[in-house]
């Protein structure tokens, strides 16, 4: 037996009378993992379902923990507040949330929400019970919903429907062992047998007739009103100086007349329904001329649309004005009127001449400023050979370099911190972190490349090759993991996260150049890049790892200790050294 209360999750073994708490690999339940909301022994494999009010739904096995989480984001949920999880027979998961139903398929974890577009009556969902195999009963912030597996639609209930109340209460519904069903609301609760009864009453409801109730025309200085002798299927005819007309309609179902919803069309003129309302009447202005099929449809509150609609022809008879002589004729004196615009122009040409050329040359003394800045922000950003074969030739050609240093540092365990921190919060400290690298890189005369999310990339050794830049890596290395331990002492002062970095450290060939013409960016690429970052993968917390290639280059000037080797594909086994003092002055 399983059960969870706000940040815990126990199990309890009847046979045995034990109660454990839940711990995994991950450790036990806490604030990070969610507040607990609802849970659901699944069908498939014996799954629990835990859903939370704060993080989304989490897979646990009974027997290896923690396996999934589904959060909010794209391809996930549309929200990580958790009410109610059911399993069909179908082998798909039905997940409440508080903006949508989401059903999410086990076997392909394809996710699809439902949601009041596609008829619910409201997108807070509280409670999911279970028709057999063929319905589910939704309870909502604003109404009951019995939504059908195969048609996916959807028969809604409200308090005129018989329900004590619009709004369901969150943990809320139940259903007994003879199919019985319980709803709790904020008037009470909603007890019923569930069967397809209720959607046959909507249906009798809903079929109420729909009428025209009122038909103008305004034709510039008369207004005509008719409010009868227009009947469904009917011909308008109107002239061209009938500038606006107007029709008002209405469905014959006077038991709740303010939740009549309308949705209207006028075909050849416009593509697609109007959004449903309560306004029952609408005009149109200046509608070219032609013919044309004015379309009303109508429900009661978020039911299903009324099978009868209204639909009235209307012709419109074209205008003189758009006659073949008409259009001639103006074309004729377009065709002047143009002429003598040319011959004006032509003289406002010449006289505004001199002041051109003069507003040249102030031009040409911004842009030579502006050129100046460009070339300034180009050097920050490239290498100066690189700038300055960008400069010369439009382009830069990657080239290779026989004997680079790569660093690669990234954060440890960020992702939980980030979760812990406000977006701008996060944003600064990473931004002062690696702000703190870039002075340390330029100090030893080192290039930084890139940064992405939470990882550092620099070089040394791109135009001279040496293994001075080697031991210049190491030390640029050991300042960033001294700022580092300073900040996280800091941080813990205050009771405050705080990041930890592992760097790795290899050198040998690459090639570098510019990726892209647009926005482009120097990067580099081969297997040193490759091997460093496995390095700092290998490495721990708050120490330097460096390969064999780089260790050979650099024994004399650091001590540093054997840590293990890891298989490349490529490159064989390669050893690794823990950086522990530097030898040298």
């Amino acid at each position: 037996m399983w059960f969870g209360y706000e940040y815990s999750l126990f199990n309890y073994q009847p046979t045995t009378k034990k109660l454990t708490r839940f711990e995994d690999y991950q450790g036990k339940w806490d604030s990070l993992d969610g507040r607990i909301s609802y849970l659901y022994q699944g069908k498939t494999s014996d799954f629990i379902w835990v859903g939370t009010l704060n993080n989304g739904l989490w897979q646990i096995d009974p027997k290896k923990g923690r396996i999934k989480r589904l959060g909010e984001g794209k391809g996930q949920l549309r929200h990580k507040q958790i009410n109610a999880v059911y399993e069909d027979a179908a082998g798909n998961l039905w997940i409440g949330t508080a903006n949508g139903l989401h059903k999410m398929n086990l076997a392909t974890r394809e996710i699809k929400v439902y949601t009041t577009e596609n008829g619910l009556p409201n997108n807070f969902i509280n409670g999911i019970l279970s028709e057999g195999d063929s319905c589910l009963w939704v309870s909502t912030d604003n109404g009951l919903c019995r939504f059908h597996l195969k048609k996916e639609n959807c028969a809604n209930f409200y308090a005129h429907d018989g329900l004590s109340a619009n709004e369901f209460n969150r943990i809320s519904f139940f259903k007994s062992r003879d199919g019985r069903m319980y709803f709790g609301g904020l008037n009470g609760v909603n007890a019923f047998y569930p069967s397809d009864r209720f959607t046959q009453r909507k249906k009798v409801q809903i079929e109420s007739p729909l009428l025209l109730t009122n038909f103008s025309v305004f034709s510039g200085d008369s207004l005509l009103v008719r409010n009868y002798g227009i009947g469904n299927n009917d011909m308008l005819s109107l002239t061209h100086r009938d500038q606006m007309f107007a029709f008002s309609f209405a469905m014959a179902d006077y038991q709740h007349p303010l939740q009549n919803q309308f949705s209207y069309m006028l075909e050849e003129y416009e593509k697609d329904w109007s959004p449903p309302s309560s306004i029952n009447t609408v005009r149109y202005t200046n509608i070219p001329a032609g013919t044309y099929t004015f379309r009303v449809k109508a429900r009661t509150g978020r039911d299903e649309w009324n099978k009868n609609e209204l639909a009235i022809r209307i012709v419109i008879r074209e205008a003189y004005y758009r006659t073949w002589w008409f259009q001639l004729l103006c074309g004729l004196l377009a065709v002047g009127a143009v002429w003598g615009v040319l011959r004006y122009r032509i003289y406002t040409i010449q006289k505004h001449e001199s002041e051109l050329e003069q507003l040249v040359k102030a031009r040409t003394a911004e842009l030579e400023i502006e050129k100046h800045k460009s070339e300034e922000l180009l050097l920050n950003i490239l290498p100066v050979e690189i700038a300055e074969e960008l400069k010369m030739y439009g382009l830069a050609k990657a080239k290779r370099h026989e004997m680079v240093t790569v660093m690669f540092s990234d954060f440890k365990g960020f992702s939980r911190i980030a979760e812990r921190l406000e977006p701008e919060e996060l944003v600064d400290e990473i931004d002062f972190c690696f702000r703190a690298f870039d002075e340390i890189i330029d100090k030893h005369g080192l290039e930084k490349i890139k940064t992405v999310g939470d990882a550092y990339l620099c070089v040394g050794g791109i135009g001279s090759g040496d293994a001075n830049e080697a031991i210049q890596m190491i030390q640029a290395a050991l300042d960033i993991q001294r700022f580092m331990a300073h900040m996280a002492i800091e941080k813990k002062l205050h009771h405050k996260p705080f990041f930890e970095a592992r760097i790795g450290i290899h050198t040998g060939p690459l090639v570098a150049g510019i990726v892209g013409i647009k926005k482009f960016a120097y990067d580099i690429w081969g297997n040193t890049v490759n091997i460093a970052s496995r390095m700092e993968t290998y490495g721990e917390v708050g120490k330097v790892n460096i390969s064999e290639t780089t260790y050979q280059l650099v024994k004399n000037q650091f001590r540093c200790a054997y840590q293990g080797q890891f298989t490349e594909n490529d490159s064989g086994a390669i050893n690794m050294y823990f950086v522990e003092e530097y030898l040298g002055n």
